[in-house]
């Protein structure tokens, strides 16, 4: 593999990565935003369902109250888990999950409920929890956003590939002047010619180099022929 080519090929990765990288990060941070605005609608609804305002009166779409047993006293609609009756009996903090009610996709909270905290059938004796569920209608714009990115990154890609040929073409350009220099000195074989000192960088250190065994090598040529 020529120099060129590691080159060419570290620039796309480097490239690549970076691209892949910001894509990600935009993904994720526009899933996290859909999901935190999803979270506080069904906060904000909890708070209201516990101050005695009817589940159906809140954004929630579905809601219920179940028993430390895990039977419903209030409401209906979505599935009892054992994470949701370990709420229930208060051994589990309350938590968000992401739940397929009937084919729909929906942001869940779960939080429990203390004992006497009164439902539409009484009183809850031995506490509960309260589950209440929107629908979550990010998945869509999620896909679109996946596909968006997705076509950003390939062209982030072919991009990559062609900043990569242009870098390795303009970097090599000095190279390939000193190559070209040193390969018509190793030909004619006279010792008296200088490369131009170049810059401070590692080229010109490399010019200096070869200037200096170049004198070393035209004073050895003079000492032999005294």
């Amino acid at each position: 593999m020529t120099f060129r080519t590691r080159l060419v090929l570290a620039t796309t990765v480097a490239v690549i990565v970076a691209v892949l990288a910001a894509s990600a990060a935009a993904f994720i941070v526009a899933r996290n935003t859909l999901l935190q605005a999803a979270d506080n609608s069904l906060t904000t609804a909890a708070e209201k369902i516990v101050a005695g305002q009817e589940i159906g009166a809140t954004t929630a779409t579905l809601g219920q109250v179940i028993d430390p047993n895990g039977g419903v006293v209030a409401g209906g609609g979505l599935p009892v888990t054992g994470d949701v009756r370990l709420v229930a009996v208060n051994l589990a903090p309350s938590f968000f999950t992401t739940v397929t009610v009937d084919g729909n996709q929906m942001r869940e909270l779960v939080e429990h409920l203390p004992a006497g905290t009164p439902v539409q059938t009484g009183t809850l004796q031995n506490g509960g929890a309260l589950q209440i569920a929107t629908l979550f209608n990010g998945n869509s714009e999620l896909k679109t956003l996946a596909l968006l990115l997705g076509v950003v990154a390939l062209i982030g890609v072919l991009l990559a590939v062609a900043l990569g040929w242009l870098v390795a073409r303009t970097a090599l350009v000095p190279l390939n002047s000193l190559t070209d220099t040193v390969e018509d000195l190793a030909e004619t074989t006279d010792v008296s010619r200088r490369l131009s000192p170049g810059g401070p960088d590692e080229l010109g250190r490399l010019r200096l180099a070869f200037n200096r065994l170049l004198e070393a090598l035209e004073s050895s040529r003079r000492a032999q022929s005294q």
